[in-house]
């Protein structure tokens, strides 16, 4: 695997807790993902010429009559090299001249500088061999780099996920610190919890059947405690006095207690409403969490598997290499 970050690779995963959703930790998971893909690119990039071939012709869906038909469609029974290497160029492939030169040469058996028809037919199944050799190494590492980059993709997701309760909750609180005056009295006003004519007969207590601006003004802050200047104390009773006149009478007292009331419910039902779907985000936001810890046990696992794989096939190539040296010296 490719190098990670400290802290993000799969030791961690073994020896402690898996790490803690961070900006940080989905950046180095993008790097991780990063290098994976690099080196999926270098894998093809290393692949023989006839790796390269084989897939070429099997991404094409190419027969082998469809590829002698290709090759020899001029007549000519025979390929030179530079013929050759215009065939592979055709095909998608940019090779050198050295390589492509090298992989004629293997295929030229009567070495007489020509590759026939029957000399390239027998070796399709060669080029078979190495391009499923070569596919199965690709397909094995582009779904290990595709497993570090949904990783990546996971640490974001409880991020953002994270984020927006946080946003919700700051959101509300914002609103529930600074609630219109209007809610603020219609809140106070119910929560005295008595009739509106109760709250009509306290705000007229001089029984005169009408409060001015001025009474207002005057017996508000004595019946109930709300957080509002003057300035806005008046713009509340204005917008309570239907015919703005300066006073209410009894009938439009009344309904003025109504509205603010009613205008405190409404807001607590946004309020309530507002928590609900910050309860929905917060399950939304536990459930990608145990995703993330879920998907990051399986990572380890097949991490473990893989290098396990890449030490078996170190070992297997350090023991063909010990084999030919051997074989050399005697």
């Amino acid at each position: 695997m490719g190098g990670a970050s400290e802290g993000t690779g799969a030791q961690d995963l073994a020896d402690g807790p898996t790490p803690k959703p961070t900006w940080e930790l989905a950046k180095a998971r993008r790097h991780e993902a990063d290098e994976e893909e690099v080196r999926v690119q270098k894998l093809v990039q290393s692949f023989s010429l006839e790796a390269q071939l084989g897939l070429a012709i099997a991404r094409q869906e190419l027969s082998s009559v469809d590829l002698m038909s290709r090759w020899f469609r001029d007549g000519e029974a025979k390929l030179n090299k530079a013929e050759w290497l215009k065939q592979l160029q055709a095909l998608g492939l940019k090779p050198d001249s050295k390589s492509s030169d090298a992989l004629f040469e293997s295929y030229d058996d009567n070495r007489d500088s020509r590759l026939e028809l029957k000399e390239l037919q027998g070796i399709l199944g060669r080029m078979q061999a190495a391009a499923t050799a070569a596919a199965a190494e690709e397909e094995r590492l582009a779904a290990v780099a595709n497993m570090v980059r949904r990783r990546a993709e996971i640490v974001e997701e409880v991020l953002q996920a994270e984020e927006r309760v946080r946003e919700e909750e700051e959101a509300v609180a914002a609103e529930r610190n600074n609630q219109p005056v209007m809610v603020q009295l219609g809140d106070a006003l119910t929560k005295m919890k008595i009739s509106v004519v109760a709250i009509q007969r306290k705000l007229d207590s001089d029984g005169d059947g009408e409060i001015t601006k001025e009474e207002w003004h005057e017996r508000i802050p004595k019946l109930v405690a709300v957080e509002a200047s003057p300035e806005q104390l008046g713009s509340v009773f204005d917008e309570l006095d239907a015919d703005g006149g300066g006073a209410m009478n009894t009938e439009d007292l009344k309904a003025g207690i109504k509205r603010l009331m009613a205008v405190a419910v409404e807001a607590q039902a946004d309020l309530a409403r507002r928590k609900k779907g910050i309860a929905a985000l917060r399950k939304t936001a536990a459930g990608k969490l145990a995703a993330y810890h879920a998907f990051e046990a399986g990572a380890w696992r097949e991490r473990a598997v893989e290098e396990e794989r890449e030490r078996a096939k170190a070992a297997a190539e350090a023991a063909a290499a010990a084999a030919v040296a051997e074989k050399k010296t005697n």
